[in-house]
């Protein structure tokens, strides 16, 4: 093989990993919304604007503190954290466990810092895209309709083998994307 040739396959592999690397991320995040099973956790879900993002809705999924005895995690350190049904049809966290199990609904998270018994994580899921015209209208329905009152915001996410991917934020049972679409204006 002389030297072009030996180019002419590096130039090959490099345009093939660019289209594999993004098709990758996609067939992943679509795999682990068809198979993964749901976990539903309270949140907040305020609008920012970004030039460069467009128009979301910022998720910060509660609760991001759990009780965690034992050995002190680092900062930035991954931890697999297992979640159970509770009572009010969210999940709620169950135990932290040394890696995902088949059945389990359980996910890899990001330790923010672990004190006194406290573990504070950080969740990867924290931007809802919503359609450049619907987000600011979503966010305004938001605090209008949950400000001051008990009504929750729902972050429904989809966990498979440890990932996890923001599926949709529910209130009153209906997607907020689909509520703010059909009420138009608030």
């Amino acid at each position: 093989m002389n030297r072009r040739h030996a180019l002419l396959l590096c130039f090959a592999l490099a345009c093939a990993a660019q289209w594999l690397a993004p098709l990758w991320q996609v067939w992943r995040y679509e795999n682990i919304l068809r198979h993964g099973q749901v976990l539903k956790l309270a949140c907040h879900a305020p609008d920012p604007y970004d030039p460069l993002r467009g128009r979301y809705l910022w998720v910060a999924i509660q609760p991001d503190e759990f009780p965690l005895k034992g050995n002190k995690l680092e900062r930035s350190t991954q931890v697999c954290l297992r979640f159970k049904p509770g009572k009010d049809g969210l999940h709620e966290f169950d135990a932290s466990v040394p890696g995902p199990a088949n059945g389990e609904l359980s996910l890899w998270l990001t330790v923010n810092y672990h004190w006194n018994d406290k573990l504070r994580v950080l969740w990867p899921q924290d931007r809802y895209y919503l359609n450049e015209d619907l987000a600011p209208k979503a966010d305004a329905w938001l605090r209008q309709s949950f400000g001051g009152k008990d009504r929750k915001v729902i972050a429904q996410l989809r966990v498979l083998n440890g990932q996890a991917v923001l599926e949709d934020l529910i209130c009153d049972g209906r997607s907020v994307a689909e509520l703010v679409r059909r009420r138009g204006e608030p």
